[in-house]
């Protein structure tokens, strides 16, 4: 309290809340309306801690419920019922400072991560877009490259050729795509950072704001998954390639399933 109320006369054995009145609290009071402070104080000092930033606030908020418990008593027994009725003031400081946050915090907070939100979707944007073309060139380039195989009856440079370059074409796209995989991740690590830092500040359930994180994570989730299946789509690419290639070289293959 030395360090919060706005006037303290350690002269007089005094201080003083200063609000829209100014309430004077002499230092008197008895041992046993102390009785509760131990199990109050660390509650209240993680209340009103400085590092907080909004703790001017809060600190606002406490002082306003104290002195509407106070308003009215003694001058003389005002500290000591502020000593007794400590969890109660704190109890209502909270719930000021609740009412506080979802009233005046809600909208910046929604504001500030709705322009987070659109930089994740336009991170999220151009991976899909990169994994999109490769969706289309991959198909593209298998046919392309398939339709230069010759049939014959053992294997031969040409085809030799066209399997390594497709399968290496095959192998630069995947490498490609667990460069996107590592753009998704870190994608991820800041949205799940950002989701945690607003749930350390907002204790409310806040349905706007998880709204908008379940379709930023949704839309994730299904970025992820198509990356997923681009890689898939590539290792079977490169298994028909090996199979082609195969099929070429062995004349009863040919015989067996004919082009």
């Amino acid at each position: 309290m030395r360090s919060k109320v706005e006037v303290w006369d350690e002269t007089a054995g005094r201080f003083f809340l200063v609000d829209q009145q100014v309430v004077e609290m002499p230092f008197n009071y008895t041992a046993q309306q102390t009785l509760s402070l131990p199990s109050q104080l660390s509650v209240l000092t993680r209340f009103l801690d400085d590092q907080h930033i909004d703790s001017d606030a809060r600190w606002a908020f406490f002082r306003k419920a104290a002195l509407r418990q106070l308003q009215g008593s003694p001058k003389d027994k005002r500290l000591g019922l502020f000593m007794e009725r400590l969890g109660d003031l704190l109890e209502r400081a909270q719930q000021d400072h609740s009412l506080y946050l979802e009233r005046f915090s809600l909208e910046d907070l929604i504001k500030n991560f709705d322009e987070k939100r659109l930089k994740f979707v336009g991170d999220l944007n151009q991976i899909l877009a990169s994994i999109q073309t490769a969706l289309i060139g991959v198909p593209l380039g298998f046919f392309v490259i398939a339709q230069q195989f010759k049939a014959a009856n053992r294997l031969t440079g040409q085809n030799l050729i066209l399997a390594g370059g497709a399968i290496l074409f095959f192998a630069l796209l995947f490498v490609l795509s667990l460069n996107q995989g590592k753009a998704l991740e870190g994608i991820s690590v800041a949205l799940a950072e950002f989701e945690a830092e607003q749930k350390k500040r907002v204790t409310d359930k806040l349905e706007g704001l998880q709204r908008l994180l379940r379709t930023t994570w949704n839309q994730f989730a299904w970025v992820k998954g198509l990356l997923i299946a681009v890689r898939i789509l590539l290792m079977l690419f490169s298994a028909v390639v090996v199979l082609t290639l195969i099929w070429c070289s062995i004349p009863s293959l040919q015989r067996a399933i004919p082009y």
